[in-house]
């Protein structure tokens, strides 16, 4: 066998042998036929696959890893808890890893550790709303001396040169999904050594233009270090893009052979995919190698927190939208149809009606009852003067419910597009001086703190088990002292209680995941 390294490649030769080639295609590589060899670029990652793969034919010493010991000059903090001191260590010798830590645990401070033990210039790319309120409100508490850049601040007033002339002496740049994708080639020449995907469940999806991006910009960073409270929500196969990345050769390279491995196809038209019995502990083994699981219960003595459901009983004007809408696909309101197109449609109009307003073909709102609003109004009297967090899925709801709060209330969802006006909302709930807080999950549904705060209403539901989740967790985190309240304006026998059964279904599928590495982790630590 024959390895080496020619302009921007790396080649790799050798006569016919059926397990070779397994294992070139396995991490990646392409067969030239005119020229006889398997090739893939050079870059990072794929020097590692070499020396991981064929590791007795390696020539010379460029592919020998450099061994750095960082124990010389960093200390891990007494500060820190158990699990992140943990955390940390295990990162003394582990150049990848996900660190499946639930919310509120503290990850933004591991990452932050991280920096200060390697000392290597790093890149976070985490969502856009913990950029502030998570990463810069830790580092000045944590880490003043670090020289941070809010990377999407600078790229949003489009100066270029000012941003790479920030980063030349910054120990590191925090950017948004959406921004990094639009500034690789920029990115690329400042250099960066490690890198931090918060919230990784973001990459998810193998076929996303974001995932294949960061995919390939891993390849050329040695430290990579994937964070996630929920890294898969909807399905196993969700653990494929974020594997590729901490270690290619857990599953290869081809999404499709990793799916037909280890899942079958079910349901109706075979679009679902499930994990096949013989091979999940396998599938789950792999994934546990470079996995580490903390659920909150485990490390943080936290105050109880309950599930109540509010039973809404619709008036009959809403009962009659409702009834046509499931029955005939269309409700007549204000003497004008409103048809639903699909079941995909047809749900998200049934969600609408249970709120009492309906979006026509126009996408104006028009309101016909007042039922969950005044079960809402009735919860509120009954909480008193205590913080609410308020959890909506549509404008339209989010505008009526701030009418009937009045000055109480503000909101945060889509219609408030300045980040700055976000953080000034959202800083005014933390400091106690509003009362209701209006939100939908998806602006607020990662890394914000609020346990100033220990109620929270469901005023209406997606079928996103990551989004229920991440809501959920905004008030109960660390620092919460207060018994924990949970409220669901449910209609009875409607689309609000089949949501509801099926998030908690999900919630267990997931907990089945984590049982399995976390005992296959206290395994091995014995």
């Amino acid at each position: 066998m024959k390895i080496k390294i020619e302009g921007n490649k790396i080649k790799v030769s050798f006569p016919f042998d059926k397990s070779l080639i397994y294992k070139c295609r396995h991490i990646g590589m392409s067969w030239k036929p005119a020229k006889k060899y398997w090739h893939f670029p050079d870059n990072f990652m794929n020097r590692k696959l070499i020396v991981q793969t064929f590791p007795d034919s390696l020539p010379d010493k460029i592919f020998k890893k450099e061994l750095i010991s960082f124990s010389s000059f960093y200390k891990i903090p007494k500060y820190l808890m158990n699990h992140q001191r943990n955390a940390v260590k295990l990162a003394e010798d582990t150049e990848r890893h996900l660190y499946a830590h639930d919310t509120g645990v503290g990850k933004t401070l591991i990452g932050i550790e991280l920096i200060k033990q390697k000392k290597r210039k790093t890149l976070v790319v985490c969502p856009l709303s913990i950029i502030e309120p998570a990463w810069f409100k830790d580092l000045r508490k944590f880490a003043p001396e670090l020289k941070a850049v809010n990377l999407w601040e600078v790229k949003k007033k489009n100066n270029i040169n000012r941003m790479m002339s920030l980063m030349e002496d910054a120990d590191l740049g925090i950017i948004n999904f959406e921004s990094f994708k639009s500034i690789i080639p920029i990115l690329k020449d400042m250099n960066f050594e490690m890198l931090f995907i918060d919230e990784s469940s973001k990459i998810k999806n193998f076929k996303s233009q974001i995932t294949k991006a960061l995919s390939l910009f891993c390849d050329d960073v040695q430290y990579v270090y994937l964070f996630s409270g929920t890294p898969a929500p909807n399905s196993y196969l969700e653990y494929f893009s974020q594997m590729r990345i901490i270690d290619p050769t857990l599953f290869g390279r081809n999404y499709y052979r990793f799916r037909n491995k280890y899942f079958y196809s079910a349901g109706y038209g075979g679009y679902t995919w499930l994990p096949k019995r013989d091979t999940l502990s396998i599938m789950l083994d792999k994934i546990g190698k470079v996995t580490s699981v903390v659920r909150k219960e485990d490390v943080l003595d936290l105050p109880d927190r309950t599930d109540n459901v509010r039973d809404v009983q619709l008036n009959s004007t809403e009962k009659k939208a409702y009834v046509e809408m499931v029955t005939e696909l269309i409700a007549m309101i204000d003497d004008e149809e409103i048809p639903a197109y699909n079941a995909a449609v047809k749900g998200m109009k049934l969600r609408q009606i249970t709120a009492g307003f309906l979006y026509d073909e126009d996408k104006v709102a028009h309101d016909f009852g007042k039922s969950k609003l005044n079960e809402l109004e009735s919860l509120l009297e009954e909480i008193g003067n205590n913080q609410v967090l308020i959890w909506t899925q549509f404008l339209h709801e989010a505008y009526r419910i701030r009418n009937m709060l009045g000055d109480k209330a503000k909101r945060i969802d889509g219609s408030v597009t300045n980040q700055s006006v976000r953080l000034d909302i959202l800083n005014s709930f933390i400091n106690g001086d509003l009362q209701y807080l209006i939100a939908h999950p998806k602006t607020l549904g990662h890394g914000t703190t609020m346990v100033n705060c220990h109620y929270a209403v469901y005023f209406s539901l997606s079928y996103s088990h990551e989004e229920h989740y991440q809501s959920r967790d905004r008030i109960y985190r660390k620092g919460q002292k207060n018994f924990c309240s949970y409220y669901y304006l449910v209609v009875p026998n409607s689309i609000d209680r089949a949501i509801l059964n099926c998030l908690k279904k999900k919630s267990k599928a997931e907990g089945a995941v984590f049982s399995h590495i976390k005992a296959s982790q206290e395994w091995r630590e014995l």
